[in-house]
């Protein structure tokens, strides 16, 4: 192009923005995955188990590099204003290539009332800021639930047994599955304390659970429980003032830890834990938001085996 030097500098700059402007291409995203956040509900009760899920999702004909399993951040913001964030790990099993699904929550650390964000990462894509709110709830502190060792506890002939005991002191009914239905485990942590060093985790058999129960094996697998299910799966209906005891024998208890081989001799921990997903009061009352509260029992007894 020729440039006659009695031009004003104006046009000057104007003709070489137009002669030399740099051409733009729109960038495409590294990956048609997208990572996803679902709430079941958007208050919890200060004294049950915050849950929620996390995943990716994926068309059905693409296949996520392994390169981007490793990508994975939860961001979880407190009412305080401080902030946690998790590595999420890949699933282990499944279809690892089409995407996933699966329950999070706070672990163990202490709730705070107000106001939570979540944001969950995935191969440098955010999604949008989810929140929910933690709530004091006093009525949960009226309904008292535990698991009852015998004393002594013992394994081998004598079999006792070890009993889930749910008190209602509340003025509310309230309902929940029984355990072994809806995926409702009972689980046990053996964690010698003495000696040599031993552990293991595991459930207790859904038949032993549904065998102390005294009902039948429910076809429905739902993870969350609702008003609708409550007259589909076998429920338990505690009316205030009533308790609900559910007697598992011991050696029942103990069989899955993991091996042929008898639990080695020792003094251990025991931990049992259960997670109730219960309804409080009635459908359209004044829990029915915060419904199902998923309440977290857990009891640890010192036992020496054998005894």
């Amino acid at each position: 192009m020729l440039i006659n030097r009695k031009w004003p500098i104006a046009v000057l700059v104007g003709l070489f923005v137009l002669t030399f402007r740099p051409t733009t291409q729109a960038q495409s995203p590294p990956t048609p995955a997208r990572p996803t956040i679902e709430l079941d509900k958007t208050r919890f009760a200060s004294d049950e188990e915050v849950f929620f899920w996390v995943g990716v999702t994926a068309p059905d004909d693409y296949r996520i590099p392994t390169n981007l399993w490793t990508t994975c951040r939860l961001t979880i913001t407190r009412p305080d204003g401080t902030q946690r964030i998790d590595i999420v790990g890949w699933p282990i099993d499944g279809m690892l290539d089409r995407g996933w699904h699966g329950g999070r929550g706070l672990r163990s650390e202490p709730l705070q009332i107000g106001r939570y964000v979540l944001v969950f990462e995935f191969a440098g894509q955010k999604t949008s800021p989810y929140s929910f709110t933690v709530e004091d709830v006093p009525i949960l502190k009226d309904i008292a639930a535990e698991f009852m060792f015998p004393s002594p506890v013992l394994q081998g002939p004598v079999d006792a047994s070890v009993t889930l005991t749910v008190r209602n002191h509340s003025s509310q009914t309230i309902r929940f599955p029984h355990r072994g239905v809806m995926l409702e485990h009972v689980w046990v942590g053996l964690n010698k304390t003495s000696g040599e060093k031993w552990s293991s985790s595991f459930a207790v058999p859904e038949p032993v659970l549904l065998k102390a129960a005294g009902i039948e094996r429910s076809t429905i697998a739902e993870d969350r429980f609702s008003w609708t299910l409550a007259g589909r799966v076998p429920t338990i209906v505690l009316a205030p003032g009533d308790i609900y005891r559910l007697e598992l024998p011991l050696n029942a208890v103990l069989a899955g830890h993991g091996g042929p081989q008898p639990i080695p001799d020792g003094e251990y921990d025991v931990r049992l834990s259960t997670i109730v997903q219960m309804l409080v009061g009635q459908r359209d009352g004044s829990w029915a938001d915060l419904s199902p509260i998923r309440l977290n029992i857990t009891s640890v007894k010192h036992v020496v085996f054998p005894r």
